[in-house]
């Protein structure tokens, strides 16, 4: 009797562990989705730019940087 009662009992505990970790690991699938979503759009946007530069296409300068943004170099002669 004691048998009949510890089966079914532990038939149900590795079935939830089992669940439990399904869930886990379909997290972790879903996680790892949108992280591979980002970073196609992230090489998207660098295969563009790279595009544009080629093309020598200057307005890709505007489209990254914010308005106030300024480029500084260094003075190419001597100061006195």
């Amino acid at each position: 009797m004691k048998r009949l009662v510890v089966v079914p009992v532990l038939a149900i505990s590795v079935g939830l562990g089992v669940g439990c970790t399904d869930k886990a690991a379909q997290t972790a699938l879903a996680e790892l989705r949108a992280q591979a979503a980002v970073e196609q759009q992230n090489e998207a946007l660098v295969r563009s730019v790279f595009d544009k530069l080629d093309n020598r296409d200057d307005t890709v300068f505007q489209e990254l940087y914010a308005p106030e943004y300024g480029w500084h170099t260094p003075a190419t002669t001597p100061m006195p």
